[in-house]
């Protein structure tokens, strides 16, 4: 346009156009206050349900693009995007130390399957999800978790023959069951062994109990009957 327009009426155009940019701007960093507000309250709520949580990220995914597209234009409303951008960081990086606690955290396998299947709604959007852990971490940490859980009670069954104690582990373990799809079958390719060796350590304690019995061993038996 220089050559065609006083270089005066250039100057001015340019003030325009950065007078709408930078109004835009402000206006866009005002609405998106709300919608990193209600991000926040959807990531974090276990009962969010998918959709939800789509239309959330998909209204911070089109202001993260939007950005993109502005930044460096003017260094005025680069001040502006950057204020936008520190409230989506600090919102995504809240979730991420949340969700990665979860995840390193024995247990709680229902709390963490819908916190994965949340995690992987939100990696549909690439400029949110580079803000969050990669679905592979997630899904790598609960993984040692499980391992941990079976180590747990494999060690209980090899030591005692605490019954109780270990029924209720292996029942609370079947419940992780339900991350399968995300840990290639952690839980379920571990539940076979650990019941398996339950039964194995029940029959070898029911032979020893026989054998004493018929040597008459009663202190022998006492061990087992008195904590």
């Amino acid at each position: 346009l220089a050559p065609a327009i006083p270089e005066e009426g250039l100057c001015s155009i340019v003030t325009d156009v950065r007078t709408k940019l930078q109004d835009h701007l402000e206006k866009l960093a005002e609405d998106v206050r709300p919608d990193v507000i209600e991000w926040e309250d959807i990531a974090h709520n276990i009962d969010s349900n998918v959709q939800s949580v789509e239309l959330a990220t998909e209204r911070l995914e089109y202001v993260l693009r939007e950005i993109e597209f502005l930044r460096g234009i003017d260094s005025n409303c680069d001040t502006i995007l950057d204020s936008v951008c520190s409230g989506i960081y600090r919102v995504c990086e809240d979730f991420s130390r949340m969700v990665t606690a979860l995840m390193e955290t024995r247990g709680k396998y229902e709390e963490k399957e819908r916190r994965l299947k949340v995690a992987v709604t939100i990696g549909k959007y690439s400029h949110v999800a580079e803000l969050l852990p990669e679905i592979s971490e997630l899904t790598d940490m609960a993984r040692s978790a499980i391992a941990a859980d079976a180590k747990e009670i494999e060690d209980l069954v090899s030591e005692t023959s605490e019954w109780d104690d270990i029924d209720s582990l292996l029942m609370r373990f079947q419940g992780a069951t339900i991350l399968d799809s995300y840990t290639s079958n952690e839980a379920s390719s571990r539940m076979r062994p650990l019941l398996q060796l339950r039964e194995k350590k029940q029959e070898q304690v029911d032979n020893l109990i026989e054998q004493l019995i018929r040597a008459q061993d009663f202190s022998g038996i006492r061990e087992f009957l008195v904590p």
